[in-house]
């Protein structure tokens, strides 16, 4: 069997209402030579079913199917031991990819090899696939101005990554002691010793709804954001600080308002 250039990983749970779109998003890649993992992480809904009947017409597709809820970093790495090919995507289920992604993000890849991780710009989509507006982080593109201000915030989409799989592998995949913030701890990781960069192309549509995993588990996902740096330190500025002291106090003020409003409930 050929081994594929790019091997897509997208992790699933319960998420029947924007999976067709997104698996479609990917088989209808300008550039084809790729292999589609999908783990579908003991859900209840219907989406195991989805993907059985996306996989019956196209061989790109690898089903892994927990047998119970794992979570999303350790069914990212189980997805991980399977790849063999030279780039590694990242496909959330619910959001969209351009039709030119991969093409892009390859033939920059290829022409960039000291670049190691790579990202894009993207717009936010509604729940009914209704473009918002272009992305509400602000936009860095270039390695050094990444490495300025990855300790501010997070300068990648998830679902819009494309990594080279010797350094995935070199760095033992995602931790997973991260329940949420895994992409944000490895890309602290990767930018260590590596570059990374982001295309200046809106290459992926990413669905921001009360449901996405960063919204509904707010506290928890600036908690472990917080852990992140934290095991960072010494990568850590004095000017950096402040915005570190910023997301102690938002998590402190969530949590101290989250007790008052229980307690008036």
């Amino acid at each position: 069997m050929t081994i594929p250039m790019i091997t897509v990983l997208m992790s699933v749970y319960n998420g029947e209402d924007y999976l067709v779109t997104a698996i479609e998003s990917i088989l209808l890649q300008s550039y084809q030579n790729f292999s589609f993992i999908i783990v579908n992480d003991a859900s209840t809904d219907s989406s195991l079913d989805i993907i059985k009947n996306f996989q019956r017409s196209s061989d790109k597709i690898i089903l892994i199917n927990n047998k119970k809820n794992i979570g999303l970093t350790k069914s990212l790495n189980i997805a991980l031991k399977e790849v063999q090919s030279k780039y590694v995507a990242r496909q959330d289920c619910d959001d969209i990819s351009d039709i030119h992604r991969f093409e892009k993000q390859l033939n920059f890849m290829e022409t960039h090899p000291e670049i190691k991780l790579l990202g894009t710009r993207y717009n936010e989509i509604d729940e009914t696939g209704r473009i918002m507006g272009p992305q509400s982080l602000r936009f860095i593109k270039e390695s050094k101005d990444i490495r300025k201000n990855i300790l501010r915030f997070n300068p990648f989409a998830h679902g819009s990554v494309m990594i080279r799989t010797d350094i995935l592998k070199e760095m033992n995949g995602y931790n997973e002691l991260f329940l949420f913030a895994q992409d944000y701890e490895l890309w602290l990781r990767i930018l260590n010793d590596h570059n990374a960069c982001n295309l200046d192309d809106e290459l992926m549509s990413r669905r921001v709804t009360q449901n996405i995993i960063s919204i509904k588990n707010l506290d928890k996902q600036r908690a472990y954001v917080v852990k992140a740096k934290l095991k960072y330190l010494r990568r850590i500025r004095l000017t950096d600080c402040f915005f570190l002291l910023k997301d102690i106090a938002r998590i402190a003020e969530f949590r101290v308002s989250k007790k008052l409003w229980r307690r008036h409930d």
